[in-house]
């Protein structure tokens, strides 16, 4: 699965580990304070492809000067995800082979700054247009994306009717809300 990947760039260091699902998500977390954040995700159809890891590494390498962190993300999908129907749940993302997420993570200081922003929201902009543009317009809806202006479809593709009239259905008053609910 990696091979693809290091043909086109050697990694400046490497660890592969195989964990239980909780003391990766320990593995994975970042120490400090938290700070600002946003990620913007979609659905590969397809396998991992030179194209694609190598517009990730030229958007890498070309991130936003200050900043504390950007990354790119891929997480692999298909398998049991897929052996289930796309209406039999609310998740629709059912014929996916990755899922990947691009984020841009800033500190309070640099959340007051216009240059910066505009610079770090330009930047992954156009890092996600492009993956758009060579993936698709799906989106993960438990990676909230506030600029995702199509998110209703990106989130729930065919599935977004049911689940209208199930919210209407179970939840009348909209009790249950935020900027992205249904």
């Amino acid at each position: 699965m990696l091979a693809t990947t290091f043909r086109v760039a050697e990694p400046a260091h490497s660890e592969i580990s195989v964990l239980p699902y909780w003391d990766a998500q320990t593995a994975l977390a970042e120490a400090g304070a938290p700070n600002f954040y946003q990620e913007r995700s979609g659905f590969i159809r397809q396998s991992l492809d030179e194209r694609m890891l190598s517009a990730a590494l030229r958007w890498l390498r070309n991130r936003p000067p200050g900043g504390k962190d950007v990354d790119v993300a891929f997480f692999p999908t298909g398998g049991a995800i897929n052996r289930v129907a796309p209406d039999a749940t609310a998740f629709v993302h059912r014929d996916s082979r990755w899922l990947f997420e691009i984020g841009l993570d800033w500190s309070a200081q640099e959340h007051v700054s216009p240059h910066y922003m505009r610079a770090a929201k330009a930047w992954q902009d156009g890092f996600y247009a492009e993956f758009r543009e060579m993936c698709g317009t799906s989106a993960y809806q438990n990676f909230p994306d506030p600029s995702l202006t199509d998110w209703r479809r990106a989130y729930y593709g065919d599935n977004l009717a049911r689940l209208e009239q199930v919210k209407a259905a179970y939840d009348p008053t909209n009790m249950f809300r935020h900027d992205q609910s249904l």
